[in-house]
């Protein structure tokens, strides 16, 4: 109970309640080792990296398998720009991970996010385009808020995009963010009206989307597409709000959100005015990544890892910056309840 509670305060960004009801550690393992990863989560969430590393690397010293503590010590590395250090504790993750399952988990987007980073800062790759480096960066030096007093508002006009049939969730969510948002003008696209608005729109990526097997890059692409040309609010369906978002978009040019994990930022949920050079730029990056890309990752080629490079590039851009609004992990999540564990994400045809 003392760790739900703990993590609903964390969830809102409440930490010093969080820590305050988290308590004291306890004596016995394995409730001492769990104790453990929550502080450091907390830690980590408060930006207290040093504080982080000694109560995991305490922790590792009487649970060394404990798999959550070696995650928690790979992102601590990760945020001190340990790379290779953070590589070693994710390749003893997959080791142990390997002996459960009988078989070597493929990288995920932990093992992307920090390769990248440590291939750049070792010369492997060119560091202005490393998705790593720019999630690093974001993570630890978030952008302050500049209003944008006298750039037009964000459209009221809020888009979705759901492939196949629409379960109950999917349909309460959809009503959910036509309740909590009446002014605005909402539409659910399927691949056929997606192909029916990119031919009207931008008809040079028509048989590009037409190409692509997977519903998530099918989905990833349009979604930057209608941001780019449209602008409003793109949300996905297994996102619910709980409570309007239309406060983010006042005197802003854009709203994203920088996911706690790594600081990479998020696509499934975007606002913008139509036409930002962040959007276009990010459009033609995309589209000639998944040209070029027999076997695309939606995350790393048409999603975060890619929303990432260009905002970073617009938050250090004086001319873009302005009306640039940045949201944490915690701001996103005391209106909007996030990745809802819907059952698609558990079959084969899930992208991860």
């Amino acid at each position: 109970r003392r760790i739900r509670a703990a993590d609903l305060h964390h969830h809102c960004g409440h930490i010093a309640k969080a820590e305050a009801a988290l308590g004291p550690a306890p004596h016995a393992l394995p409730d001492a080792a769990d104790h453990a990863y929550w502080l450091s989560e907390l830690a980590i969430a408060n930006r207290d990296i040093a504080r982080a590393d000694d109560i995991v690397s305490a922790a590792l010293r009487h649970s060394p398998t404990r798999m959550g503590l070696i995650l928690n010590a790979a992102r601590i590395a990760f945020f001190q720009g340990q790379f290779a250090t953070a590589l070693q504790h994710l390749s003893h993750f997959k080791t142990l991970k390997a002996a459960q399952l009988g078989a070597t988990p493929p990288d995920d987007l932990r093992d992307l996010i920090v390769q990248d980073a440590f291939d750049a800062q070792h010369g492997k790759r060119d560091a202005s385009q490393s998705p790593g480096l720019a999630a690093h960066a974001l993570a630890l030096n978030p952008p302050a808020f500049v209003s944008a007093d006298n750039a037009p508002p964000i459209p009221a006009r809020l888009s979705h995009y759901w492939e196949g049939p629409r379960s109950a969730p999917v349909e309460r969510g959809i009503g959910q963010w036509a309740s909590t948002h009446p002014e605005f003008e909402q539409t659910v696209f399927g691949p056929a009206e997606a192909v029916q608005w990119l031919s009207q729109h931008t008809p040079d990526l028509v048989s590009l989307f037409e190409q692509l097997s997977q519903p998530a890059t099918r989905a990833d692409l349009f979604r930057i597409a209608v941001m780019s040309v449209a602008g409003g609010v793109f949300a996905d369906l297994d996102e619910y709000p709980r409570r309007p978002v239309t406060p983010w978009l006042t005197n802003a040019q854009a709203v994203l959100v920088i996911e706690e994990g790594h600081g990479t930022v998020a696509n499934n949920f975007l606002a913008a005015h139509p036409g930002l050079p962040m959007f276009t730029r990010l459009l033609s990056r995309i589209s000639t990544r998944l040209r070029e890309t027999p076997d695309p990752y939606p995350w790393w080629d048409c999603g975060p890892a890619q929303v990432t490079l260009e905002a970073l590039s617009a938050a250090r851009d004086t001319s873009a910056s302005k009306g640039l609004r940045f949201l944490s992990q915690a701001d996103y999540e005391r209106r909007v309840s996030t990745n809802l564990p819907f059952p698609h994400k558990r079959s084969t045809s899930h992208w991860r």
